[in-house]
C-alpha cells in the first residue's frame, strides 16, 4: 500500500494537474497473482467524490497499469474550514428530507465527508446514506452541505436476486442434500463450510411488508428467523424456498472460490445473508448493501418464486461483489454496467450452454406489463431488444436526457445495461460463457464507481491483454464486440 500511494504521489503528471493526495482503501490479490490498490484522491484529507484511481501491480511488484478518474479542478484550499454542521445534524436533515421518523438502533447508517462536485461547483457535503423501503426497497445517498445544511443532491439506488449434512426439498421439488448447523439437537440453515469468516444463513422475513423491512437495518443482522428443523429435514411448503435460495447461493460461493479464488461476496469471508418470502407476492429480489444481505420475494404477476432462479440468485451476489469491489455508482452509464456485469457473471455461473437468458426459469410470460408475445425472460443477453432494451450505443441519448426518460431508473439502468450485454454476448459466444466470466471479472478490476461504456471497453481490453496477451485471438474479439455495438 505504501509503495502504491507513493507512486501516485510521485507520478501526478499521468493523472493530470491536480494537488490533491491519495490515500489506499483497498487492496486486492487476484487469481493469477497480481495486486490492485484502490486509492481515493483527497483535498485537506478530505476524499474527492469520484476521484478513485486504481494501481495494477504485477507479480514482480511493478506498476503496469493505472486507471481510474480524478478532478483535477479542486483546489487546494483547507476545505474543513467550511465544516459548521455535525454529522448529526446531516443525519437529521437527510432523515427529514425521505420522510424517515425512526431509525433502528444501532442502524447500518453511513455519513463522510466528501469534497463533491455538483452542477459546476464544489462543496464539502455529508455523504449520508440510508437504507429504506417507503417505495420499494431503495438506497438513498444524500449530499448535505456541511457549511449550511442546504441539500446539493440525492440519488437513490435499487440493485434488483457444527456443521451437518441435512436435506431439502426445493422449489423444483427435487429432493436435495444441503449444508446445515446442528446446535442443541435443532439444525439451521447455516452453511459454515464455505467462509473462512462466516457463514451462509437463510431467514424466514414472515412476510414482513416492505415498510416494516426497516426494523431489519440493524447492523449486520437479519431479524428474521433462520430457518431450522428438528430431524435435519427441510421438507414442508413454506421451506422450499429457503431451500433453492441456500443451495444457489452456496453453488455461486463456490463459482466465485474455483474459478477466482474468491472467498465470499464480500472478498474476506464474512457472513452471507439470504431472506425469503418478503411480503405478499413481491415481484422482486434485491440486493441490501447496507445489510449486505439479498432478499428474495415470493413473487405475483410477473414472477413465481425468484429463489428458484440460479441465475437471479447469481445476479443479486454479484450486485454484492461489485457492492466490495469497483462498487460502480448505479446511475446512468456506470449503473447500467453495474446491471450488465451482474447479468454477465449470472450467465457465466449458470454455464448453460447456448442459454444467455435471465430468470427463463421463474418468468411468467402472459403477465400484465410484458407487451412482446414472444418475450420469455427478464433479460437476453443473445437479443437485448426481445426484453425491452438497447443494443447499440446510438440508442442512448446522453446522461441527462437518459436521467429526464427514466428517473425512475436512474437514467436508465435497466435499459442501456443491453448495450453490455450484447457486447459481451459477441465475446461469449466465441470463446465461451466461463472464458467471458474470467474475462468480466478480471475487467471489474479496472472499473471505479463512475467507469462509462468507453471506459469499460479500455478495462475489458486490459482484462484481455492480462489474460490472452495483445497478438490472441480473444483480445482482439474483445475490440470486435465493443466495436459492433458502437463502443469505440
Amino acid at each position: 500500500e505504501i509503495e502504491a500511494q507513493a507512486f501516485l504521489m510521485n507520478n501526478k503528471e499521468l493523472l493530470g494537474k491536480t494537488t490533491g493526495t491519495f490515500e489506499v482503501v483497498d487492496t486486492e490479490k487476484d487469481e493469477i497473482g497480481y495486486t490492485h490498490f484502490r486509492s481515493v484522491m483527497t483535498g485537506d484529507g478530505i476524499p474527492v467524490y469520484g476521484s478513485d484511481v486504481v494501481v495494477h501491480v504485477d507479480k514482480n511488484n511493478k506498476v503496469y497499469a493505472v486507471n481510474g478518474t480524478i478532478n483535477e479542478n479542486v483546489m487546494n484550499i483547507e476545505w474543513s474550514d467550511f465544516v459548521t454542521i455535525s454529522q448529526e445534524d446531516a443525519l437529521k436533515i437527510a432523515k427529514d428530507l425521505l420522510n424517515i421518523k425512526d431509525l433502528p438502533k444501532d442502524a447500518n447508517i453511513n455519513s463522510e465527508l466528501y469534497i463533491y462536485e455538483h452542477e459546476g461547483e464544489f462543496h464539502v457535503v455529508y455523504l449520508v446514506e440510508l437504507f429504506t423501503l417507503e417505495n420499494g426497497p431503495t438506497s438513498w445517498q444524500v449530499f448535505v452541505n456541511a457549511e449550511n445544511g442546504q441539500i446539493v443532491n440525492k440519488l437513490s439506488f435499487v440493485q434488483n436476486a457444527a456443521p451437518a449434512q441435512g436435506t431439502g426439498v426445493d422449489l423444483k421439488g427435487k429432493n436435495i442434500s444441503i449444508n446445515t448447523y446442528e446446535e442443541n439437537g435443532q439444525y439451521y440453515l447455516k452453511d459454515t463450510t464455505r467462509l473462512s469468516n462466516g457463514s451462509i444463513i437463510t431467514f424466514d422475513l414472515n412476510n414482513i411488508n416492505e415498510k416494516s423491512y426497516d426494523d431489519f437495518s440493524e447492523k449486520g443482522i437479519f431479524k428474521g428467523t433462520v430457518f431450522s428443523s428438528s430431524n435435519n429435514v427441510f421438507n414442508t411448503e413454506r421451506m422450499k424456498a429457503a431451500v433453492s435460495a441456500h443451495n444457489n447461493v452456496a453453488k455461486i460461493c463456490d463459482y466465485y472460490k474455483a474459478e477466482f479464488n474468491r472467498d465470499g461476496i464480500d472478498g474476506r469471508g464474512s457472513d452471507v445473508k439470504i431472506g425469503v418470502h418478503l411480503d405478499n407476492k413481491y415481484d422482486n429480489a434485491f440486493w441490501d448493501p447496507n445489510l449486505k444481505a439479498m432478499v428474495f420475494g415470493d413473487g405475483g404477476e410477473e414472477f413465481t418464486s425468484l429463489a428458484e432462479a440460479l441465475d437471479v440468485t447469481a445476479h443479486e451476489v454479484t450486485h454484492g461483489v461489485i457492492n466490495s469491489t469497483s462498487n460502480l455508482l448505479y446511475i446512468t452509464q456506470s449503473g447500467a454496467l453495474n446491471e450488465a456485469l451482474a447479468d454477465i457473471m449470472a450467465v457465466a455461473c449458470e454455464n448453460e450452454p447456448s442459454d444467455w437468458k435471465i430468470g427463463e426459469d421463474v418468468y411468467i410470460t402472459d403477465n400484465p406489463w410484458n407487451k412482446n408475445p414472444l418475450r420469455d425472460s427478464l433479460r437476453n443477453m443473445q437479443d437485448p431488444k426481445s426484453c425491452g432494451q438497447a443494443e447499440h450505443l446510438s440508442e442512448y441519448p446522453g446522461d441527462k436526457r437518459a436521467i429526464s426518460k427514466y428517473p425512475e431508473d436512474n437514467g436508465g439502468v435497466h435499459i442501456y445495461s443491453g448495450i453490455i450485454l450484447k457486447a459481451a454476448y459477441n465475446i461469449g459466444s466465441q470463446i465461451g460463457m466461463r472464458e467471458m466470466g474470467r474475462l468480466f471479472y478480471r475487467a471489474n478490476h479496472y472499473f471505479t464507481r463512475i467507469t462509462n461504456f468507453k471506459q469499460a471497453r479500455i478495462g475489458t481490453l486490459q482484462a484481455a491483454l492480462d489474460l490472452y496477451g495483445k497478438d490472441s485471438r480473444e483480445y482482439k474479439i474483445v475490440g470486435q464486440a465493443f466495436d459492433a455495438v458502437g463502443i469505440k
